[in-house]
């Protein structure tokens, strides 16, 4: 009889912790809410190796995505769509404000994706969101263009730019009173990618 019951007792364990086994092999991870991602155009995509692992940079623009959960929303779904296409476990995406701008520090919003075979500790999160609702003006477009067309021809001996001389040159040009110019530069607020429910 003990045997019996011991049989009975070790079949019942044995069928729920396969029933729970095949569940949780089914069951898929959360998928990230991206339904008010706006349609976006690749404008440029960097790859650099760091040892083995790969990054990716992909610079897009989105004319449609205005506000910072549909910019964020956006880079989030260029990001995911970026890695799988390239491969690449590490991911970042730059939404820039014009086509004719495709450098980095003038993004309205920027996303970087890490899966878990490119961490380098376990602690490195999976997403790192930045988005702004920040809207840059024509004349913002032009100032920048102007800034990084001539950025060379004010490299000093050292190899670094002599940012005073071209501030004051891009100034005049776009007359603007030297001590009032700045450049354009979006205020970006962090954002925690949404899941969808089950």
């Amino acid at each position: 009889m003990k045997h019996l019951l011991l049989l009975l007792f070790c079949v019942l364990i044995f069928g729920c912790s396969q029933e729970t086994a095949n569940k949780n092999s089914t069951e898929k991870p959360p998928q990230i809410d991206v339904s008010k991602a706006a349609t976006y155009r690749v404008l440029k995509t960097d790859t650099k190796f760091y040892g083995d692992k790969k990054l990716i940079t992909v610079f897009i623009d989105s004319p449609n995505a205005k506000g910072l959960d549909e910019r964020a929303q956006t880079i989030i779904k260029a990001a995911l769509e970026a890695s799988g296409s390239n491969k690449a476990g590490d991911t970042e995406v730059l939404l820039m404000p014009d086509e004719k701008v495709v450098t980095k520090s003038y993004q309205y919003a920027r996303a970087r994706y890490l899966t878990e075979s490119a961490k380098v500790s376990p602690e490195q999160d999976t997403w790192t969101v930045d988005s702004s609702d920040d809207v840059f003006s024509a004349k913002d477009i032009e100032t920048i263009l102007l800034y990084e067309k001539n950025a060379d021809r004010f490299t000093m001996k050292d190899g670094t730019t002599d940012n005073n001389s071209l501030n004051r040159f891009v100034a005049k040009q776009m007359h603007i009173k030297t001590e009032d110019f700045d450049l354009p530069a979006a205020i970006t607020y962090s954002y925690e990618p949404k899941f969808k429910s089950r």
